[in-house]
């Protein structure tokens, strides 16, 4: 018993069925090659930001990552403590790890510290643990949570022997 097929222009129909398919998709890969292509636009906001009072957040330019430096102008009688107070921020949805370091300490400086507690933790309190970023114990790095609002505490001791004057000193908080 012969089988019957149907046969169009001498070809076997389902070979022309599978000819046309093969056709069809190399033709929809090829203007998916040329026409497929999706460009987009992504708007990025700083993650860790830095404010002298909990309200107006500094806005980092350094473009190559260097963080954000805060400068302070001091006027103190040698040999005593001065303190300031900074706050950051984390405005992701993950941790994220920041670093504190100096930027320019003048060498009248003899101890700069810093920590980073709670915003309603007193700077001065004595159970706030303050790292000597000078010394040997170098930066300081912390994890800040998602969302989380913390406060920076800057302790900066005068040499006895510092001569009149203003001087400024600078911190670095970099992203990490």
């Amino acid at each position: 018993m012969k089988k019957s097929s149907a046969k169009f222009f001498g070809k076997s129909l389902l070979a022309l069925v599978l000819g046309i398919i093969a056709v069809a998709g190399l033709a929809v890969a090829g203007l998916l090659r040329f026409y497929g292509k999706v460009v987009g636009t992504a708007t990025v906001t700083q993650s860790v930001q830095v404010s002298s009072d909990n309200n107006n957040w500094l806005t980092c330019s350094d473009t190559t990552g260097g963080g954000c430096t805060i400068t302070d102008t001091f006027s103190v009688v040698a040999g005593n403590t001065a303190y300031r107070t900074y706050y950051v921020k984390n405005n992701a949805g993950v941790s994220a790890g920041i670093k504190i370091d100096d930027e320019s300490t003048p060498g009248e400086v003899e101890e700069l510290y810093v920590a980073v507690v709670d915003t309603g933790t007193d700077c001065k309190s004595e159970g706030v643990s303050y790292t000597n970023i000078l010394g040997e114990e170098g930066p300081l790095s912390e994890i800040l949570d998602p969302g989380a609002t913390k406060k920076i505490c800057e302790k900066v001791k005068f040499k006895i022997n510092t001569l009149e004057g203003s001087y400024d000193v600078k911190l670095t908080v970099i992203p990490a």
